[in-house]
């Protein structure tokens, strides 16, 4: 596939079910089911460990990205072990929506872009985070800035650091 030099910076965390999150983020009386689209009306990506996404069905996929809207990226853990057929084929049903992030977080992407996962942290330096951002942006590189933790409130001022920043 041709690449297509763009620059996106996305923003999200690992996992979207987080009990810390109900009567916060998601209202008490959101059915489990509207979660993730919900969450993709505020974030652009969430990551999913190996662990979690290899045991889902090609079908179960099929639901979660029908329930997300372009430009929301699935960001998957690679197989430590390498790919296998079954990993192939699940994402051949992702289509777009997916990026592979290897063990030191660079990406690889069904449009050949590269890309970086960047960590976010509670205490995060934003005036560093800022000046890497603006290297990758002049890179053309995809960055996907992921919460580890369930932090709506680090991965709130990031989306308002990109804001201000006009990325």
């Amino acid at each position: 596939m041709e690449k297509t030099p763009t620059y996106q910076c996305y923003v999200g965390s690992v996992g979207w079910e987080h009990a810390s999150w109900m009567g916060v983020f998601y209202p008490e009386d959101l059915p489990p089911d509207w979660r993730l689209t919900f969450y993709n009306n505020h974030f652009s990506c969430v990551y999913l460990p190996y662990a979690e996404w290899s045991g889902l069905t090609a079908a179960e996929l099929g639901v979660w990205c029908n329930d997300v809207m372009d430009p929301f990226r699935f960001v998957l853990e690679a197989n430590p072990k390498g790919m296998n057929l079954a990993d192939k084929e699940k994402l051949i049903m992702l289509s777009s929506q997916w990026v592979l992030a290897d063990s030191l977080g660079r990406i690889e992407s069904e449009s050949g872009l590269e890309g970086r996962v960047v960590w976010l942290t509670p205490l995060a330096d934003y005036k560093k985070l800022a000046q890497e951002l603006q290297a990758y942006n002049e890179q053309g590189t995809q960055i996907f800035l992921i919460s580890r933790e369930p932090d709506l409130k680090a991965m709130s001022d990031v989306q308002r650091l990109l804001e201000i920043m006009g990325l």
